[in-house]
């Protein structure tokens, strides 16, 4: 099937999902991420060395362990759910809402 074929079952089709996954399936531009610049100001392009310098940076950043653990509420434990129930009906109406989230 050439592309021009299946480009245009797709848009006949009338299915938004299908046309934004076969227009995503044809772009080809896809990055990464850019060359960043090290400390000595010089450019790192390659993937690995890259990695190392945002991992430096995040851990930099990030917060250090103190050891102490936050104060937590305690539960009651007579907080219980006794029973759950599901009607087909319900179950129904929620798999349509959600359905069209992804129509």
């Amino acid at each position: 099937m050439s592309r021009l074929s299946l480009t245009q079952q797709v848009v006949d089709a009338n299915n938004t999902g299908a046309f934004y996954k076969h227009v995503n399936s044809r772009l080809t531009y896809k990055t990464g991420i850019g060359p960043l610049l090290d400390a000595d100001g010089k450019l790192v392009t390659d993937d690995f060395y890259k990695s190392e310098l945002l991992n430096k940076y995040f851990a930099s950043v990030g917060v250090t362990d103190n050891g102490i653990k936050p104060s937590v509420l305690e539960k009651n434990a007579g907080d219980k759910l006794n029973n759950v129930i599901f009607t087909k009906a319900s179950v129904l109406r929620a798999m349509k809402k959600n359905l069209k989230k992804f129509i």
